[in-house]
């Protein structure tokens, strides 16, 4: 790597029009009526981008930045916000903007809830928050109208990077960073900043992974732990479940069954539940695939754990609410947990007859970069031979 930078210093919003149209709706209500915008999406789509376009485009008035104290709490009352609020809009329509309210504790939250909520239209005050939809919104946020940001489309991305790199990139250079960033500005623009201009121009490799575990942490903001060592290894197998399902939801049977291996009982007595519902026990007739069964709601059960809050159960389905949060928790857990991980997987894929995708576990499942050799010479022949089928049955 040399000093020199691969990244523009400021680089235009792409692909937000819509969002920007009912920003600037609102700024432009401001002088007769209040209003209220939550704008929401996962870390990197650009909430933070937003706010402070929406600031500099405010004219008709002064612009707060509103934010709890040192330690995510509330230092003042009700009354003394609504008061300063109503103060500051007497002469001029005033934009609040509250960044990363999802941050907030819960007295903080419910204080600014209740003061929207006295808040009237003829107050002349918009207040404009962004919340991380990786996780539920807060209960305090849930009935403000909201802005959702979803990842770029590919045009967007692609003159993101043009507007960041001038353009120099090299067309497999370009190609690879555009799949990596996954329509995600922020990871892009990291992706980028990684690069060396030789790199960039395709004239030396490009590290490998491109996307790396401290590139998607400094995006994400940072893996999620979970409250338990039971929370942390089922955020980790739904991760990497979802690696062999191109990030979608993922069977929760087959991860209840892998939780099981990767952390067996120890002995007779009560068990702890995983959260995703009860299952059968073995027994003589036959094993039931992953994912059958009745399930029951999480937290059902005597000692079962609460789905944490970055993940989505639906009927017999997991998945993560942020694809870029999955790839984060995959990437950031260590060789020897990852490996763990997707050794349970294989381990339950192969007992259940999902040879092809319990292969692609068992070589995830390996040390090395790649697969050993003998495993990939299985996966090709169980695939060659599955090929032969002529696609008659569907596996996965």
């Amino acid at each position: 790597m040399t000093g020199e930078t691969t990244v523009r210093t400021a680089v235009r919003i792409h692909g937000r029009s819509t969002q920007r149209k009912a920003l600037r709706a609102l700024l432009d209500g401001l002088p007769h009526h209040g209003g209220h915008l939550l704008v929401a999406g996962e870390p990197g789509l650009g909430r933070t981008t937003l706010l402070r376009w929406a600031a500099r485009s405010f004219r008709a008035g002064p612009v707060l930045h509103l934010g709890p104290g040192p330690d995510g709490g509330a230092h003042v009352t009700v009354e003394q916000l609504l008061d300063a609020l109503r103060a500051a809009s007497a002469a001029a329509p005033v934009l609040v903007c509250a960044d990363d309210a999802h941050l907030w504790d819960a007295p903080a939250r419910t204080a600014l809830d209740r003061a929207v909520r006295r808040l009237s239209t003829a107050d002349r005050v918009g207040l404009l928050l962004s919340v991380a939809s990786d996780r539920a919104v807060a209960p305090e946020f849930a009935r403000l109208p909201v802005v959702h940001l979803d990842p770029l489309a590919p045009a967007g991305a692609a003159a993101l990077l043009d507007d960041a790199t001038d353009g120099v990139a090299a067309p497999a250079v370009r190609e690879q960073l555009l799949a990596e960033a996954e329509g995600n500005p922020a990871l892009l623009v990291a992706l980028v900043r990684r690069l060396s201009p030789a790199e960039l121009r395709g004239h030396r490799p490009l590290p490998r992974p491109l996307a790396d575990a401290v590139a998607l942490a400094e995006v994400a903001g940072g893996a999620p732990s979970g409250p338990s060592a039971h929370a942390r290894d089922l955020l980790l197998t739904v991760a990497a479940a979802g690696r062999a399902e191109d990030g979608t939801d993922v069977d929760a049977g087959l991860v209840h069954d892998a939780l099981r291996h990767l952390r067996p009982e120890p002995g007779p007595g009560p068990r702890a539940d995983s959260g995703l519902g009860p299952r059968a026990e073995p027994g003589p007739g036959p094993r039931a695939e992953p994912g059958a069964g009745p399930r029951a709601e999480p937290g059902a059960g005597p000692r079962a754990e609460p789905v944490p809050e970055h993940l989505v159960l639906a009927g017999d389905r997991l998945r993560f609410r942020s694809p870029l949060v999955r790839r984060t928790v995959h990437a950031t857990a260590t060789p020897e947990r990852r490996r763990a991980a997707h050794r349970a997987l294989a381990e339950v894929l192969e007992t259940g007859g999902h040879r092809l995708t319990g292969l692609l576990h068992r070589s995830w499942s390996l040390g090395g970069p790649e697969p050993a050799p003998a495993s990939a010479a299985r996966l090709a022949a169980v695939a060659g031979r599955l090929a032969a089928v002529g696609g008659r049955k569907s596996v996965r």
